[in-house]
């Protein structure tokens, strides 16, 4: 296959596509090596079908809950030949902690310690990005929903639950029994379920702050999915805010998974 022209002149491999090739020479690192590499040579190995997630930090509610879901669905995209590489920022430690309280297999997670590809690729860096205030500040505002178009609303859909299952949940909830959530129905997303799940999240995170957060001026930096089939984009989304990572079915579908399981 012919690799794709760049219009600084750099050929790049057909596995990456026009919409990421302003990040295919941004260097992220392998946990499993310690090794540098582009972006561009970790997506050569990768089938014709993939899906390319950039989650946010590696200690984000966000990245966290995405990775539980990609985790809960790798088997199921391995046995239809879709392959999966999950970037994250932080460090390769983080990467290798986050993959360990995740559930999602280190070889497909990469470490972006600066933030190099996110910004290439022009994803959300959050409310304020540029103004000269706390990093945390910002965080504050987008958890509240300030430039953080949709988290209140998903915030809520936690509470009181949504019409269409959510089967990862009951694999991963731990804090409580999650056959629990049986007494009020099945079929269906309870109430407090996913947020019991994001509690958990929380609970679990704030210990590892120090060793999963990279640069604080990264905190708010958002992500974003691709979907690639045969060398094009079939699925791109731009996460709009915390908790608006690409929504799994559709990411499933787009990758050619003709029954996908609810996500």
């Amino acid at each position: 296959r012919a690799g794709a022209a760049r219009g600084d002149g750099v050929r790049l491999h057909a596995a990456v596509p026009e919409s990421v090739s302003p990040a295919a020479r941004a260097m992220l690192v392998s946990p499993t090596t310690g090794r540098e590499m582009s972006l561009d040579m970790a997506l050569r190995p990768l089938p014709k079908t993939y899906i390319l997630a950039f989650m946010t930090h590696f200690g984000d509610l966000s990245s966290w809950e995405y990775a539980q879901q990609l985790a809960f669905h790798l088997p199921e995209l391995r046995a239809s030949g879709v392959g999966l590489l999950a970037v994250g920022i932080g460090t390769a430690g983080a990467a290798t902690k986050f993959a360990e309280c995740t559930g999602l297999d280190l070889d497909c997670i990469l470490a972006d310690p600066t933030g190099e590809a996110y910004k290439a690729l022009g994803f959300n860096s959050g409310v304020l990005s540029k103004a000269p205030v706390s990093p945390y500040a910002r965080l504050a505002l987008m958890l509240a929903g300030i430039g953080s178009e949709g988290t209140i609303r998903e915030v809520i859909r936690g509470y009181v639950g949504k019409p269409q299952e959510e089967k990862w949940l009951r694999d991963t909830i731990r804090i409580v029994d999650s056959s629990r959530f049986d007494t009020i129905g099945t079929g269906y997303t309870r109430p407090f379920e996913l947020a019991t799940l994001r509690l958990q999240n929380m609970v679990e995170i704030l210990p590892l702050w120090g060793e999963l957060v990279p640069d604080a001026d990264l905190v708010t930096q958002q992500g974003g999915t691709y979907v690639v089939v045969d060398g094009r984009v079939v699925l791109e989304h731009a996460d709009s805010g915390i908790l608006r990572y690409a929504p799994l079915p559709a990411t499933l579908a787009a990758a050619g998974l003709a029954v996908p399981r609810k996500a």
